[in-house]
């Protein structure tokens, strides 16, 4: 067997595009490797690394640009500061890795298992992580702008100020997950699991207060005080509709702008157009707007009459 160590990742490109074909370098996979074959130097850069048990090993600041390693056995292996542009670890065990501070755009971790797995302060723009198991996995500081975790199982990890831009969160499983001072702007959320649908169920609060609204104006316009057609009528279904968008700018506000710094960010994962925007994403001023037309439209209600 051919003996060989990992170059430091400081000697070789940080770029996201890999040096050469994925798995097009030295071919490595089905050896049973051990630390003895770290003993003489050798470019393993796009190497050839699929299914090894590489469990347990130390590959700090290693460079693995462009290497395949898809199906491989990564146990609690240590790849801090590790380059792993373009990489390939698609099925991959990751459980349990030591990935922190990890150069990693572009690469493709599909499938890939990361339970329990370390990347704070990683850096994995452009990275795929569709279906992949990334539960209480600590991904605090970490940079997936433009990520792919579509169909993710992200239960329980921890998003802490992590950079997730444009990030595709579509159907995946946000259960528990800590969004404290994440970047979320153009991030999306379709089908996503584990949110609670706030814009929803601020949509069905304002039905139901626009219902009994309208059941209290209908019965006066019955009872004669505000006849249909007449100034009262109109100015009262006014002050009705005041009032609802009141509720609903009020709620959304306090929830949006409150509620969200306890938990996932609200505002960013609200995914309903314009009730979002005049409801969850319109912060204090929606909150004040609120508090204000809900006056008016009592005050006009009473005028009507």
């Amino acid at each position: 067997m051919a003996a060989f160590v990992f170059v430091p990742a400081g000697e070789s490109t940080q770029s996201a595009d890999p040096p050469c074909k994925p798995g097009s370098g030295v071919r490595l996979a089905h050896h049973k490797l051990t630390a003895a074959d770290f003993s003489s130097p050798a470019d393993v850069r796009c190497a050839y690394l699929a299914e090894d048990d590489l469990a347990g090993f130390d590959l700090g600041q290693v460079d693995l640009s462009g290497a395949d390693l898809s199906g491989a056995n990564l146990q609690g292996t240590d790849l801090i500061q590790a380059t792993l542009s373009g990489a390939k670890l698609d099925g991959a065990d990751l459980t349990g890795a030591k990935l922190g501070q990890a150069t990693a755009p572009g690469a493709s971790f599909a499938g890939a298992k990361l339970v329990h797995a370390d990347l704070g302060q990683a850096t994995l723009e452009g990275s795929s992580f569709a279906g992949a198991d990334l539960s209480h996995a600590d991904l605090t500081q970490a940079t997936l702008t433009n990520a792919n975790l579509e169909g993710a199982d992200l239960s329980h990890a921890d998003l802490t100020q992590a950079t997730l831009t444009h990030a595709d969160f579509d159907r995946s499983n946000l259960s528990d997950v800590s969004f404290t001072q994440a970047q979320l702007g153009g991030a999306s959320f379709h089908g996503a699991k584990g949110i609670a649908p706030w814009s929803v169920i601020l949509l069905v609060l304002a039905a139901i207060v626009l219902g009994l609204l309208l059941v209290w104006f209908v019965r006066s316009v019955v009872r004669g005080r505000r006849p249909v057609g007449s100034a009262g009528f109109f100015l009262g279904l006014a002050g009705v509709l005041i009032v609802v968008l009141g509720v609903h700018l009020t709620i959304g506000g306090f929830v949006g702008e409150i509620a969200g710094d306890f938990g996932p960010q609200i505002r960013e994962t609200c995914s309903t157009g314009v009730f979002c925007t005049i409801g969850l994403r319109s912060g204090f001023t929606g909150l004040w707007a609120g508090i204000l037309a809900l006056v008016a439209g009592f005050v006009v209600i009473a005028k009507s009459s």
